[in-house]
């Protein structure tokens, strides 16, 4: 069992023609994560770090 206070939602939803479609319900998830707009370094920038 699962010991994660959040949960997400599996669902199958029928499709029009009867075959399943499985979905995973990110919703709440998404609702709660930390949002982080720091911008992306350059990849030159993460290689000048790593070599000094």
């Amino acid at each position: 069992p699962s010991t994660s206070l959040v949960d997400t939602p599996i669902l199958f939803i029928l499709k029009k023609g009867g075959e399943l479609h499985f979905i995973i319900d990110y919703r709440i998830l998404n609702h709660i994560t930390y949002k982080n707009y720091t911008p992306i370094p350059l990849i030159s920038e993460i290689l000048n770090r790593l070599s000094s």
